[in-house]
Protein backbone atom coordinates (compact mmCIF):
# COMPACT_ATOMS: atom_id res chain seq x y z
CA UNK A 1 0.00 0.00 0.00
CA UNK A 2 1.33 3.42 -0.94
CA UNK A 3 0.94 5.94 1.91
CA UNK A 4 2.82 8.74 0.17
CA UNK A 5 1.08 12.16 0.53
CA UNK A 6 0.71 14.35 -2.56
CA UNK A 7 3.68 16.55 -3.44
CA UNK A 8 3.61 19.95 -1.75
CA UNK A 9 1.34 18.65 1.00
CA UNK A 10 2.02 19.36 4.68
CA UNK A 11 0.59 15.94 5.56
CA UNK A 12 3.14 13.44 6.81
CA UNK A 13 2.96 9.67 7.07
CA UNK A 14 5.00 7.89 9.73
CA UNK A 15 4.82 4.52 11.40
CA UNK A 16 4.13 3.63 15.02
CA UNK A 17 5.28 0.07 15.32
CA UNK A 18 3.60 -1.83 12.48
CA UNK A 19 0.84 0.73 11.96
CA UNK A 20 0.98 3.81 9.72
CA UNK A 21 0.09 7.18 11.25
CA UNK A 22 -1.14 10.04 9.07
CA UNK A 23 -0.46 13.45 10.63
CA UNK A 24 -2.35 16.51 9.35
CA UNK A 25 -1.03 19.81 10.76
CA UNK A 26 -3.56 22.42 11.93
CA UNK A 27 -3.90 25.72 10.10
CA UNK A 28 -1.79 28.55 11.39
CA UNK A 29 -3.80 30.98 13.49
CA UNK A 30 -1.77 33.89 12.12
CA UNK A 31 -0.33 36.86 13.94
CA UNK A 32 -3.77 38.25 14.78
CA UNK A 33 -4.19 35.65 17.51
CA UNK A 34 -1.05 36.93 19.25
CA UNK A 35 -2.33 40.50 18.98
CA UNK A 36 -5.66 39.44 20.50
CA UNK A 37 -3.83 37.58 23.28
CA UNK A 38 -1.52 40.52 24.07
CA UNK A 39 -4.43 42.98 24.07
CA UNK A 40 -6.40 40.77 26.47
CA UNK A 41 -3.39 40.41 28.78
CA UNK A 42 -3.18 44.20 29.13
CA UNK A 43 -6.96 44.44 29.43
CA UNK A 44 -6.99 41.79 32.16
CA UNK A 45 -4.28 43.61 34.11
CA UNK A 46 -6.41 46.77 34.19
CA UNK A 47 -9.50 44.71 34.98
CA UNK A 48 -7.65 43.06 37.89
CA UNK A 49 -6.66 46.45 39.33
CA UNK A 50 -10.28 47.59 39.19
CA UNK A 51 -11.55 44.35 40.69
CA UNK A 52 -8.94 44.61 43.47
CA UNK A 53 -10.31 48.00 44.44
CA UNK A 54 -13.83 46.58 44.51
CA UNK A 55 -12.72 43.62 46.64
CA UNK A 56 -11.16 46.01 49.15
CA UNK A 57 -14.42 47.96 49.20
CA UNK A 58 -16.40 44.77 49.88
CA UNK A 59 -13.99 43.60 52.60
CA UNK A 60 -14.09 46.95 54.38
CA UNK A 61 -17.89 46.86 54.45
CA UNK A 62 -18.39 50.05 52.41
CA UNK A 63 -20.23 48.41 49.54
CA UNK A 64 -23.66 48.27 48.02
CA UNK A 65 -25.44 45.30 46.47
CA UNK A 66 -24.57 46.55 42.99
CA UNK A 67 -20.86 46.35 43.81
CA UNK A 68 -21.10 42.64 44.61
CA UNK A 69 -23.08 41.97 41.42
CA UNK A 70 -20.58 43.96 39.35
CA UNK A 71 -17.72 42.01 40.95
CA UNK A 72 -19.42 38.71 40.03
CA UNK A 73 -19.82 39.83 36.40
CA UNK A 74 -16.20 40.99 36.33
CA UNK A 75 -15.04 37.59 37.58
CA UNK A 76 -17.13 35.78 34.95
CA UNK A 77 -15.86 37.88 32.04
CA UNK A 78 -12.28 37.76 33.33
CA UNK A 79 -12.45 33.95 33.31
CA UNK A 80 -13.72 34.05 29.72
CA UNK A 81 -10.93 36.45 28.69
CA UNK A 82 -8.33 34.28 30.43
CA UNK A 83 -9.54 31.28 28.43
CA UNK A 84 -9.18 33.23 25.18
CA UNK A 85 -5.65 34.31 26.21
CA UNK A 86 -4.78 30.67 26.91
CA UNK A 87 -6.09 29.61 23.49
CA UNK A 88 -4.23 32.47 21.76
CA UNK A 89 -0.80 31.47 23.06
CA UNK A 90 -1.22 27.68 23.28
CA UNK A 91 0.56 25.77 20.50
CA UNK A 92 -1.65 23.76 18.19
CA UNK A 93 -1.60 19.96 18.09
CA UNK A 94 -1.95 18.29 14.68
CA UNK A 95 -4.73 15.89 13.73
CA UNK A 96 -3.73 12.27 13.38
CA UNK A 97 -5.14 9.07 11.97
CA UNK A 98 -3.68 5.77 13.15
CA UNK A 99 -4.48 2.90 10.78
CA UNK A 100 -4.81 -0.27 12.84
CA UNK A 101 -5.44 -3.80 11.63
CA UNK A 102 -9.04 -3.75 12.92
CA UNK A 103 -9.94 -0.08 12.46
CA UNK A 104 -8.85 3.52 12.61
CA UNK A 105 -8.23 5.79 15.60
CA UNK A 106 -8.65 9.52 15.09
CA UNK A 107 -7.25 12.33 17.23
CA UNK A 108 -8.71 15.71 16.26
CA UNK A 109 -5.77 17.61 17.79
CA UNK A 110 -6.06 21.16 19.11
CA UNK A 111 -6.58 24.00 16.64
CA UNK A 112 -5.13 27.45 17.33
CA UNK A 113 -7.33 30.43 18.14
CA UNK A 114 -8.78 31.51 14.81
CA UNK A 115 -9.68 35.14 14.19
CA UNK A 116 -11.12 36.59 11.05
CA UNK A 117 -14.23 37.36 9.10
CA UNK A 118 -16.87 34.84 10.12
CA UNK A 119 -19.15 35.89 7.26
CA UNK A 120 -16.78 34.25 4.79
CA UNK A 121 -17.35 30.81 6.28
CA UNK A 122 -19.89 28.50 4.72
CA UNK A 123 -22.74 28.60 7.20
CA UNK A 124 -26.17 27.41 6.25
CA UNK A 125 -28.22 29.44 8.77
CA UNK A 126 -31.54 28.06 7.61
CA UNK A 127 -30.68 24.41 8.14
CA UNK A 128 -29.04 25.17 11.50
CA UNK A 129 -32.13 26.87 12.88
CA UNK A 130 -34.48 24.29 11.37
CA UNK A 131 -32.64 21.59 13.29
CA UNK A 132 -33.03 23.67 16.44
CA UNK A 133 -29.38 23.90 17.38
CA UNK A 134 -26.45 26.20 16.76
CA UNK A 135 -22.90 25.33 17.77
CA UNK A 136 -20.51 28.26 17.86
CA UNK A 137 -17.09 28.03 19.45
CA UNK A 138 -14.10 30.34 19.26
CA UNK A 139 -11.57 28.82 16.90
CA UNK A 140 -13.84 26.13 15.53
CA UNK A 141 -15.72 25.98 12.28
CA UNK A 142 -19.30 27.24 12.22
CA UNK A 143 -20.28 24.20 10.15
CA UNK A 144 -21.11 22.19 13.27
CA UNK A 145 -24.86 22.42 13.11
CA UNK A 146 -25.37 19.31 11.00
Amino acid sequence: MNFEPPSGSRISVTTDGAYPVIVVPQQDGGLKRYFVGAFLVFWLSGWTAGAGGMVLKVISGRFQAGDVIALAFMAFFAAFAARVVYRAFRPSVPESLRLLSDGVTYDSGIPPLQTGDYRSRNLDWKSCFQRGRMWISIGRSFNRCG
